[in-house]
């Protein structure tokens, strides 16, 4: 019995996209249907990429196709179309309700001995480029749609849904049974969507919304004398408990690298961790209490572990299958404290589940509260059980620009002096991004004082040692407290500078 034999993809009829003769190309999991003529390599791996697979080729190719066959064993068509040309295949297995489903990944033709040549094509087709929501302020990813099944749905069911829609599995989170699918052709993702909820078969659907980091909040007229002065840590004791950083990725620092744990790139299949845009750099000099927040005083300071999780690309932004992907890795490897230093307004019930997963793990989560006052959650941090932290100036009072609410858990020091720049230079830089990965910080450093404290007892410990009698406190603003040099030094038990 064929695995994959009953899920659908299915692109029919399509026009070329050079303008040529139009082509039938049915593609059924391990089946396929073609009926083309002179056809370039270009076209068909087009129409293969359309379905979400990573189609490269060797531009010095110039083949024309001719082939027409039916249901026929995807692995013996491929050899079929590719005939006259060397290409080779790669295959991935996706787990989940339905079992375990196997799909085409990757196909790259190219001349023998210049396989390194070859060039992607189609990125626009596989759901890669971000639509605005015209209703909201979230993106989204054109071609793609989240999907969980109800219980009891059977292959044959799936089979005629994705026929309805015209779609493919591409991925999966088997633990919250979510299935990425990648559409052949655009459609209004947020109707199909709202459709396809109220479908007897579906138990939840919604677009795969995309997330940026937060906008740069450097302050171009710094006048401290000195970017990115690090402190002067100590090394963390054997079994310190690390901060995973879900981020943009990581860079070799000086005083960070001996801190790194592991690393992880949901964007890739790379080993070699990168950041492009810088942020999560920034956050994991925080969070390492490589680099102190102005005006936090140094005595006492200790490195914190750090486990790098890269889950946005090179431009900065993200979807919620990745970040549903990255948070399942980081409870995977046990973490225990999670800090993510982004936000998006648009609510999600899948990016809610992945939370409430986590949290039923005891992960700690830590999230930043937002960088614009508009007094209304945004998310994860306004998700139950998240740590929402808002920034404060190093007097205490409230950054200008930190969002503020009934959400809001508590505030936590938001200015630092970096010595890597994002989306500018080194120097001083602002936000709730900063603040959410100085509490992850602390946050591991107690536990690693108690590493027998549940999520809840640390919590409640952090909470009770907050700085609440400051004159400048507010609820809507603060939450429960401030958490400053004080309030650290009394959760960690550490004596106060005279």
């Amino acid at each position: 019995m064929r695995i994959f034999s009953s899920l659908l993809l299915t692109l029919l009829l399509a026009a070329s996209p050079a303008g040529g003769a139009a082509i039938a190309f049915d593609l059924r999991g391990d089946r396929l249907s073609v009926d083309a003529k002179n056809a370039s390599v270009l076209e068909i791996l087009t129409l293969f990429a359309a379905m979400g697979v990573d189609a490269r080729l060797d531009p010095a190719i110039d083949v024309k196709i001719t082939a027409a066959f039916k249901d026929k064993d995807l692995a013996k068509a491929l050899d079929h179309l590719f005939d006259d040309v060397n290409y080779s295949a790669r295959w991935e297995k996706i787990e989940g309700p339905l079992g375990n489903l196997q799909r085409l990944s990757e196909i790259h033709v190219y001349r023998p001995g210049h396989r390194t040549q070859t060039q992607a094509i189609g990125a626009e087709l596989r759901g890669d480029a971000p639509k605005a929501g015209e209703n909201s302020s979230a993106g989204y990813l054109k071609r793609e749609i989240l999907l969980r099944l109800k219980p009891g749905v059977s292959l044959e069911d799936a089979q005629r849904l994705l026929r309805e829609v015209g779609g493919q599995v591409v991925g999966s989170i088997p633990a919250l049974g979510i299935y990425r699918i990648r559409l052949s052709e655009d459609q209004d993702i947020p109707a199909l969507a709202e459709k396809l909820a109220g479908d007897a078969r579906v138990a939840a659907a919604e677009p795969n919304y995309t997330i940026p980091i937060p906008e740069s909040t450097y302050d171009a007229t710094s006048l401290l004398p000195v970017a990115g002065e690090a402190s002067e840590t100590e090394a963390p004791p054997n079994g310190a408990i690390p901060v995973a950083v879900l981020d943009s990725g990581l860079l070799s620092m000086p005083g960070l690298d001996a801190l790194v744990l592991a690393a992880y790139d949901v964007t890739s299949m790379s080993t070699n961790m990168t950041d492009p845009v810088g942020h999560g750099t920034q956050m994991a000099l925080i969070a390492a209490g490589v680099v102190l927040p102005t005006g936090v005083a140094a005595s006492g300071a200790q490195g914190v572990p750090i486990v790098a999780i890269r889950a946005f690309g090179d431009d900065g932004t993200t979807s919620n299958f990745e970040l549903i992907r990255s948070v399942g890795i980081a409870v995977e490897n046990g973490a225990r404290v999670l800090n993510m230093s982004w936000y998006s307004t648009t609510d999600s019930d899948f990016l809610k589940d992945v939370i409430a997963y986590a949290k039923a793990e005891d992960v700690i989560m830590v999230a930043a509260a937002g960088n614009d006052p508009i007094g209304q959650p945004v998310y994860p941090a306004g998700f139950d059980g998240v740590i929402a932290v808002a920034a404060g100036n190093p007097d205490g009072s409230i950054w200008a620009q930190s969002n503020y609410g009934s959400f809001i858990t508590l505030t936590a020091p938001g200015t630092a002096e970096m010595p890597i720049g994002y989306e500018g230079d080194p120097g001083q830089y602002a936000g709730t991004s900063i603040a959410s990965a100085y509490t992850a910080g602390i946050l591991a450093r107690y536990l690693t004082q108690h590493p027998e404290a549940t999520g809840e007892e640390a919590l409640d410990a952090l909470l009770g040692a907050l700085t609440t009698d400051s004159g400048t406190l507010s609820a809507d603003k603060h939450g429960d407290g401030l958490l400053d040099t004080d309030a650290v030094n009394r959760l960690l038990g550490l004596k106060s500078a005279p």
